[in-house]
Order: structure tokens, then sequence, then C-alpha cells
């Protein structure tokens, strides 16, 4: 029996939505937790069906967190600790209604807040598949900047080697720092292979215009996947 609920949640006293999808609803629980802050998840179903397909094996839970798309309202108070309080709180509401501990899958920030959230209460976590957290950012920072100064120096190119040398060594607290040094990691293939900064910016906000507003929205929308 196919699984497709559009629901919101009650955490950190404060509407949250999840979307719920999956074959059959004895598959394993699987919630997925975006990077962020600030990139909702919902609204991006169809893409990650489409190229993971995960939705045959797996109840997936696509959560907007507070602050972000359908739960975007929900703003206020977005701290580490208040993330991690919201994760424990829906593994929570996910273990009362599917009667077993869910596996997680999170990225960047949401590598984070789950692997706090697992280490608070690991009888709700089945499994962690952690892409991205943040760690050691100073050691991130470096390790960024040093890939985009060999490839612009394997490569020749001189543009990038001059804006780089300009922003000399993190950290790199401004925005034009910042985005000088993510526009080429981006362009030399350090984040998405084949993806230049401008395409990974410009994708990123297309999914944010093109988000649901209203929970009517996304239900009237095509749903996808399997």
């Amino acid at each position: 029996m196919h699984v497709d609920s559009l629901e919101p949640v009650e955490l950190g006293g404060l509407t949250q939505w999840i979307r719920v999808r999956g074959a059959d609803p004895d598959l394993p629980v699987l919630l997925l937790m975006q990077q962020g802050p600030g990139l909702p998840i919902i609204n991006e179903v169809r893409s990650y069906e489409k190229h993971l397909r995960l939705e045959k094996d797996f109840i997936v839970v696509y959560w907007d967190q507070r602050g972000t798309g359908l739960s975007a309202c929900a703003a206020a108070d977005i701290t580490t600790a208040r993330m991690v309080d919201d994760t424990v709180e829906l593994l929570e509401v996910l273990r009362e209604r599917f009667g077993r501990a869910a596996h997680i899958a999170g990225f960047s920030f949401g590598a984070t807040y789950a692997a706090h959230a697992a280490a608070r209460r690991p009888d709700l976590v089945a499994s962690l598949i952690l892409t991205g957290m943040d760690i050691d950012i100073p050691a991130a920072e470096s390790a960024g900047l040093r890939f985009a100064w060999q490839s612009a120096t394997a490569s020749g190119n001189r543009r990038a080697l001059r804006q780089l040398r300009r922003i000399g060594a993190p950290p790199h607290v401004t925005a034009k720092q910042f985005g000088t040094r993510a526009r080429w990691v981006s362009n030399f293939g350090g984040v998405t292979v084949a993806a230049t900064y401008n395409k990974i910016f410009r994708t990123t906000v297309s999914s944010l215009f093109a988000r649901p507003t209203t929970p009517s929205q996304l239900r009237s929308a095509p749903s996808g996947g399997s």
C-alpha cells in the first residue's frame, strides 16, 4: 500500500511540516535532514526520488525544518540546541507512529543536528548516514581554499589565482571572501561534478522561489516518484 501524506507536526511548540512517502508502510523509516540553514526539502521530493529511488526501500520522511519551506513561519529560536531538540522530538513521533527506530541521512548542518540527536537518544536511531558534517570548520575552510588554489594552478587559471590570493588565508568572514572561495571551489568541481557556482546558485534560488507556500499548493502539485 503506497504511502504519501503531507502532515503538520508540533515540534518545540511550533507547527512544522513533513511529507511521508514510500511503497509500503512496513518498510524501514528514513528521515532526510537537509543542508542549510534555510534550504527546504519537501518541494524536492520528485528530484530526490528521481535520482535516488529511496521510496521503494524506505518510508522516506522529508522534513522542512523550522525557518524553511512550509515551516518558514517557525523561524524563531533557530539555534543548534533547538534544532537538535526538534530532531529528537520528530524521531519520537516517528517511533511512536511506526513502532521502530528511524534511519537518518543528513547533509551539512542536517548531518550535524542528526549526529547530536543520535548521541543524545541512540534508542531512536537505527543508523546514520552523514555527508559534509560540520566537524572542524577552520580545517574545512583551509581544505577548500587549498583545493581551489591547486586546481587553479593546475589549470593555469590566472583569474582564479588572482582572486584567491586577494582573499588570503581563512577565516573568510566577509561575504566577498566567502563567496570568492565558494565560487572557485564550485567551479573546479568541489561541490557538484560538472556544475559551476552560477548553476548551483540558480538551481537553489529557483527551488526557493518554486516551493509551495501553503500545504494546499503542494497537495495539488504532481507527486511524481514511485
